[in-house]
């Protein structure tokens, strides 16, 4: 994690994670939680101004099967496609 990372902040404390001069999305945060993808590796921590801290290491099935599980049980309106229909 060696790279300067940049922060592309939103007005509600949610943003992405670039690099080559805003080129690149490689993440996302939210508040103080950030994950971003660095060689098919997804790193999962908390935000700090050059990077993630304290970060875990998983892989990309792993991390989007978690939030699809997460979003199912928490907010489950997200998985609606447009026409009112729950998808899967």
């Amino acid at each position: 994690m060696g790279e300067v990372v940049e922060f592309m902040q939103e007005e509600d404390g949610s943003g992405y994670l670039t690099s080559d001069n805003c080129k690149t999305i490689e993440g996302v945060y939210v508040n103080n939680l950030a994950a971003m993808v660095d060689n098919g590796n997804v790193y999962l921590g908390t935000k700090v101004d050059d990077g993630i801290d304290d970060a875990m290491l998983t892989n990309m099935e792993d991390i989007n099967r978690f939030c699809i599980m997460w979003l199912a049980i928490n907010d489950p309106a997200v998985l609606v496609d447009d026409e009112g229909k729950a998808n899967g």
